[in-house]
């Protein structure tokens, strides 16, 4: 047999292997539902349901529910991850009820009162400056966690078993804080004053400059 006729006979034969080989992958990738192997949709945004303005926030929970919200600064009022069958503002305030679990995010450009009722709550909140004042209080146990913000007065009133994290990257003007039995306070950044009730906490941590401004311990 001739050389060349030997290579195209070889050539033919690679490209039969390549054209198998091909029909091997395409048929593996459609059995798993991918029908375009070069481009792909990007994910899903997250979609952000435009609020009216609030001041205050208000949980509300069912049963064994459990609710994750983090609050961050944004010019403009928003919410996500939460249905709008669960959530209503009136006047000024925002009311979210929750049976089951939930992991949701608010935006706002200020907030002034956060309360948490029955319900096992997760809220952290991040990137507000110059807040004039936040008062937080809980009838149920829970963790809040401030970050990245400056607060001039902070109120917080934990129930049993409430947990409080004030980040090292937060400032903090003055601070009156009372957390019952069995709770968690991690206060650690400067501030000029604090007030700070606790009874039987399960950890306590205070650090730096916020250490030195104590002024009563109960």
């Amino acid at each position: 047999m001739k050389t060349s006729n030997k290579l195209l006979i070889a050539f033919g034969g690679w490209i039969f292997a390549m054209l198998l080989f091909s029909a091997i992958v395409l048929r593996v990738n459609y059995s798993k539902g991918i029908t375009n192997t070069h481009k792909r949709a990007p994910e899903e945004a997250i979609k952000i349901a435009t609020l009216q303005p609030f001041r205050v926030l208000v949980l509300n929970g069912e049963g064994a529910s459990q609710e994750r919200v983090h609050i961050q600064h944004s010019d403009e009022y928003g919410i996500a991850g939460i249905n709008k069958e669960q959530y209503q503002v009136k006047g000024d305030t925002l009311f979210i009820r929750i049976a089951g679990n939930s992991n949701g995010t608010l935006l706002c450009p200020a907030i002034e009162t956060i309360e948490a009722h029955n319900t096992n709550w997760d809220i952290s909140m991040s990137d507000f400056k110059d807040l004039p004042q936040l008062s937080f209080s809980s009838t149920a146990a829970g963790f809040a966690r401030i970050y990245n913000s400056e607060i001039r007065s902070l109120k917080f009133s934990g129930a049993q078993q409430t947990s409080l994290e004030v980040g090292e990257d937060c400032k903090v003007d003055s601070a009156d804080i009372t957390i019952q039995k069995h709770g968690n306070l991690y206060f650690r950044r400067g501030n000029k004053y604090a007030d700070i009730k606790v009874d039987s906490l399960n950890e306590l941590q205070i650090s730096g400059d916020a250490l030195k401004s104590i002024k009563t311990i109960k």
